[in-house]
């Protein structure tokens, strides 16, 4: 799978949102953006310290999709 770190700099508290409403927020440019990004394959995403595993099996178990 691809891992994509986002960094996001914030006017205000960042726990106050969910990830998926603060990505929203930083790309309508209003009171926060993103300034980088990094990209990189993992392939044992089971030893990625970031790695989630109950939302990860959901996408790794996605019908018709191949993952190889």
């Amino acid at each position: 799978m691809f891992k994509t770190s986002i960094v996001i700099w914030s006017k205000f508290d960042p726990n106050e949102l969910d990830i998926e409403d603060l990505a929203r927020e930083a790309l309508a440019e209003s009171d926060s953006f993103c300034s980088s990004v990094e990209k990189e394959f993992v392939e044992f995403v089971e030893e990625d310290p970031d790695w989630d595993e109950e939302r990860g099996s959901v996408v790794l178990s996605a019908e018709g999709e191949d993952w190889d």
